[in-house]
């Protein structure tokens, strides 16, 4: 692990169970960086169309064509980063989808509450530590995008709620990103209703 730091601004794109997401002028400028800088400015797209690949990708700014600007399939978006720390945070947020009642104890039509509501369900459950992560398998892809369709079913945390998912998915990158003792953030922004959604200064991970 490195300890290089850098800023990392993040524009989260979910729109969850739509098949396209919408990019505007205003969202590429909240997440632009000097490109000689080692900062990173990246959209984070929620990859569910995808059978075996569902994951929260990022994209970094520098591979985002003007042509974007509008509406975007998703099964046609620019190639997600690798960078690892991106992977990392990633991985994570795979995490809070996989691992049961996670989502159900954290999730609230009131979105301003769900920081909130996640640092409680960590004290009651893992005596304020960090989510453990979930075993990695071959299927893992495959495995976030049937809970996710279990919990938009009739009857799940998340049914018919797709802007209030979309608020839920930023606050649990939020939390990763300005908590993770790995990323080891100095300083952080959640900003729901401006861009970018997310601002932060953290370890570079190798």
């Amino acid at each position: 692990m490195s300890s290089e730091q850098f800023d990392l601004l993040v524009e989260v794109k979910c729109a969850p169970i739509s098949t396209s997401i919408s990019l505007s002028e205003r969202d590429l400028a909240g997440i632009r960086v000097d490109l000689n800088s080692s900062d990173i400015g990246a959209l984070a797209v929620l990859n569910d169309h995808s059978s075996y690949h569902c994951s929260m990708v990022f994209i970094e700014i520098q591979d985002i064509p003007q042509s974007m600007i509008g509406t975007t399939a998703k099964s046609e978006l620019p190639p997600s980063s690798d960078d690892a720390t991106l992977a990392y945070i990633s991985s994570r947020w795979e995490d809070w989808i996989l691992r049961s009642g996670a989502i159900e104890n954290v999730f609230e039509d009131e979105h301003s509450r769900i920081s909130e509501n996640i640092e409680h369900y960590l004290r009651i459950k893992y005596a304020g530590s960090s989510l453990p992560p979930v075993e990695s398998t071959k299927t893992r892809g495959m495995d976030v995008q049937r809970r996710l369709k279990r919990l938009r079913s009739e009857g799940g945390t998340l049914h018919e709620k797709p802007k209030k998912e979309g608020f839920l998915h930023q606050y649990i990158l939020y939390h990763i990103i300005s908590t993770d003792g790995a990323l080891g953030c100095t300083r952080h922004r959640n900003n729901p209703v401006g861009v970018p959604d997310i601002e932060a200064r953290i370890n570079r991970l190798d």
